[in-house]
C-alpha cells in the first residue's frame, strides 16, 4: 500500500513574515508531528520546542505564528535555533549537509524533506526568548549565508531553473552587503560558493522539478494552507511511514 504523504510538523512562530533578501521565510521550529494521509489519517507524534521572540540589539521580534489557529500551514524553512525533529524523518531524508557547515542548512533539509513528501507545518505553541549575542561576526555570517545559499542552489535545484536562482543570489548578496556593511564578505561568500560548487560538483543531487516548484511556491507565498499543496507532494512506501 502506497501512502500520499504528509507533514513533518516542525512547527513556527511568528506574528509576521521576516523575509530575508534570499526570499528564506525566517522561522523556528516548535513542533514536529509526522501525518500521513491514505483514506483516513494516521498521526505520530513527537516532540519539539516553542516559539520565539527574537531579541536583538537593534529591537525585538516574535517570529512567525499561523495566521489562525484553525488551519493548517505549512512553509519553507526554519531557524535551527529551537528545533526538533523525528528521528526517522530525520535520517530518511539523510540529515543535515555537512558542507554547509554554518547558515541555510535549514533550508537546504527542508528542500530535500519536501522531496520526501514532508512539509513543514507551523505550529501554535507559545514562545520562547531567544538573546542574541551582540558580538556576532557579522561578516562571517554574511560570507557564510551567500556562500551555502550558492551551494545550496548547486546541490539541489534542478535545471533549467539553477541559472536563476544564482541570478537571484548573485543580485541578493548586494543587498545583504549593504544592509550589514560588508559588501567584502559578500563577495567573499559569491566566490567560495563558486569555488566550492565546482570542488563538490559529485555532490550534484537536484530534486525533482515538480519539488522544486512547489517549495518555490512556499517560499514566495507563506504561508499556505496544507490544502493547497497537498496533492502536490510526492507519496511514500507506507514501510518508510512507520
Amino acid at each position: 500500500m502506497r501512502h500520499r504523504v504528509r507533514r513533518l510538523d516542525a512547527a513556527h512562530l511568528d506574528e509576521r513574515r521576516r523575509d530575508d533578501p534570499f526570499g528564506n521565510v525566517r522561522q523556528h521550529v516548535r513542533t514536529n508531528r509526522l501525518v500521513l494521509r491514505h483514506h483516513r489519517r494516521h498521526r505520530g507524534v513527537s516532540k519539539g520546542v516553542g516559539a520565539i521572540d527574537d531579541v536583538r540589539p537593534d529591537g525585538e521580534f516574535e517570529r512567525q505564528r499561523p495566521p489562525d489557529r484553525e488551519g493548517r500551514w505549512v512553509t519553507a524553512a526554519y531557524v535551527g535555533t529551537a528545533h526538533a525533529v523525528r528521528r526517522d524523518v530525520f535520517l530518511r531524508v539523510g540529515g543535515y549537509w555537512a558542507s554547509l557547515l554554518h547558515q541555510v542548512e535549514e533550508l537546504d533539509f527542508g528542500l530535500r524533506m519536501l522531496g520526501e513528501g514532508y512539509v513543514i507545518r507551523i505550529g501554535r505553541a507559545d514562545p520562547l526568548r531567544h538573546l542574541e549575542s551582540p558580538k556576532r561576526d557579522r561578516e562571517r555570517l554574511v560570507t557564510q549565508t551567500v556562500r551555502n545559499e550558492v551551494l545550496h542552489g548547486w546541490r539541489n535545484v534542478p535545471m533549467p531553473y539553477l541559472p536563476v536562482r544564482w541570478a537571484k543570489v548573485a543580485a541578493a548578496s548586494v543587498q545583504i552587503g549593504a544592509h550589514w556593511r560588508a559588501p567584502g564578505a559578500a563577495a567573499r561568500g559569491l566566490w567560495r560558493g563558486a569555488r566550492d560548487s565546482a570542488r563538490l560538483r559529485s555532490e550534484r543531487d537536484p530534486v525533482a522539478r515538480s519539488v522544486y516548484l512547489v517549495h518555490h511556491d512556499i517560499r514566495k507565498r507563506a504561508p499556505l494552507r496544507v490544502e493547497n499543496v497537498e496533492s502536490r507532494l510526492p507519496v511514500i512506501e507506507e514501510s518508510a511511514c512507520t
